[in-house]
């Protein structure tokens, strides 16, 4: 590869894109991507940055000389790779507090909400709770304890995994 129109035509097939979706993301036609990967017309600086936002490469490798590219193109799609496997790890541990929080939340709602109901907010079961009320109570208690223990399974599970 020995200038911006070739450098630019194998990152694009590496990544998959036409020439038409290219050029929809960096917000020009698809001529103009043609005439860039036949080195018909160079892309001005502007155009260079979005090339290498949407195709996630440094500026560098399409100013950069052949010889420092052709090594850096394989670094570059690691490192990306790499960066898109660690947003999804990231997203699945936030995922999993967040989904501890609203049980933990539902936990307390569940003794607040049922013992309240339950002592008739005096502090004593009256005559005239029904026995139904208490086995509602404890099936909404059980199912908050256990979606509270795995979602905490889930989250230590992970940060075991990503230990590694």
């Amino acid at each position: 590869m020995d200038n911006i129109g070739e450098r630019l035509y194998e990152l694009r097939r590496k990544r998959g894109l036409s020439q038409e979706q290219l050029g929809y993301e960096v917000g020009v036609s698809r001529q103009t991507i043609s005439k860039w990967e036949q080195n018909a017309m160079q892309p001005n600086l502007e155009n260079i940055q979005s090339l290498s936002s949407v195709l996630e490469v440094d500026v560098n490798y399409f100013l950069s000389s052949p010889s420092e590219s052709n090594s850096s193109i394989e670094n570059e799609i690691a490192f990306t790779e790499q960066g898109v496997k660690s947003n999804k790890k990231n997203s699945f541990l936030i995922f999993g507090i967040i989904f501890a929080t609203l049980c933990l939340g539902a936990f307390i709602y569940t003794i607040i909400v049922g013992l309240t109901a339950l002592t008739n907010n005096k502090g004593y079961v009256s005559a005239n709770t029904v026995n139904i009320e208490l086995g509602l109570f404890i099936i909404a208690l059980l199912i908050s304890i256990i979606l509270l223990v795995l979602s905490l399974l889930f989250i230590l599970k992970f940060i075991k995994a990503n230990r590694r």
